[in-house]
């Protein structure tokens, strides 16, 4: 149903914020 799709789409923008977030702190790092 439409909830379920609401779930996925939620897992994945959080999955994508943190993988951004992670190669932001391997870039400063790096920095």
């Amino acid at each position: 149903g439409y909830g379920s799709f609401t779930a996925v789409l939620c897992r994945w923008a959080e999955r994508v914020m943190v993988k951004a977030f992670e190669d932001a702190r391997a870039v400063g790092h790096l920095g």
